[in-house]
């Protein structure tokens, strides 16, 4: 009965209508009393909608937190196509910025970014007053309460950017057997990696040919790995990527098929994560929130692989 209720404010003859959190919580009770008291617990008290407040839907007026905070997690992520001599042949930045909102009231917000003029392309919240981006590229807006995310934007071409490591995959088979062999290593690049910033969670997907049968790890220094034999997917979990070389060879036999020639195996794909770390330098700049409080303000930072391939030797 829960779900027809939604359904019944969330479509109005096929049509959308109520799509706001806040709104269907006053509109269609959660059952249970222990739902009912872990959501006072949970959530701050709201009163009802006033007409002052219908015209802003993602939020209520009345809303009351005893420590207000504002926060700002900032990601932006590497899509970049690295040639078989390590040459990078495409690379762009995408980003985007999650707010956690635990403000009293109805706060004014004013966020000022950094390198605006980098920005090609942008998509934003509802609550962004479009009028003033559009003439001073600062973000105004009225926060909706709790998690939500801020903006989505593309740089413009980034010229030069290097990756902040290297990954040297050689994938080398023919109709009998094949060979893996794999290096990474830090390079600093022209990000500004200071030395002693380890770059974390980086995981190498090496994909072999279909008729790759069983495959036996000679050698790795680093990390762990594990074959996926539906997929025929080498993963190479390296774990935290410090100042040395982490390297991992292997070989696999292949099924007998007369059509395979000796060839070189598809681009890896790679996966890191740098926290604390900026690329393209679009950053939050000053944040002011306008009530007769003042907030504790925070903003993280980290730089993570987006659509990251490495064609193989």
């Amino acid at each position: 009965s829960l779900v027809y209720q939604l359904l019944e404010e969330l479509i109005d003859n096929g049509y959308p209508l109520t799509t706001e959190y806040h709104l269907l919580q006053e509109l269609v009770p959660k059952p249970g009393i222990e739902a009912q008291l872990r959501s006072l617990l949970d959530k701050p008290k709201s009163g009802a909608r006033s007409q002052d407040g219908g015209a802003i839907t993602w939020r209520t007026p009345d809303i009351k937190y005893a420590n207000n905070e504002l926060f700002f997690d900032c990601t932006e992520f590497m899509d970049v196509v690295v040639g078989a001599e390590g040459q990078v042949v495409r690379a762009s930045v995408r980003g985007e910025i999650d707010c956690n909102c635990k403000l009293s009231g109805m706060p004014d917000v004013l966020v000022n970014l950094r390198n605006h003029d980098l920005i090609e392309d942008i998509a934003y919240h509802r609550c962004v007053r479009h009028n003033r981006y559009e003439s001073d590229r600062v973000l105004n807006f009225i926060p909706p309460d709790g998690p939500f995310r801020l903006l989505q934007y593309r740089t413009k071409n980034i010229a030069n950017l290097i990756p902040p490591f290297y990954v040297n995959p050689q994938v080398t088979f023919n109709k009998h057997s094949g060979r893996i062999n794999c290096m990474v290593g830090i390079r600093g690049g022209n990000l500004g990696l200071e030395k002693d910033k380890e770059i974390h969670k980086v995981v190498v997907s090496i994909p072999l040919p279909p008729h790759a049968d069983v495959v036996k790890v000679s050698s790795i220094t680093n990390g762990s790995y594990t074959y996926n034999q539906q997929s025929k997917v080498l993963l190479w979990k390296i774990g935290h990527l410090t100042m040395n070389s982490p390297s991992l060879s292997a070989e696999f036999s292949v099924k007998a098929n007369d059509e395979i020639m000796e060839n070189t195996g598809e681009p890896v794909s790679v996966e890191f994560q740098i926290p604390n770390h900026n690329v393209s330098g679009v950053k939050v700049e000053s944040v002011n929130v306008h009530e007769n409080y003042k907030p504790y303000k925070g903003v993280k930072y980290m730089l993570r692989a987006g659509r990251f391939s490495v064609r193989t030797v």
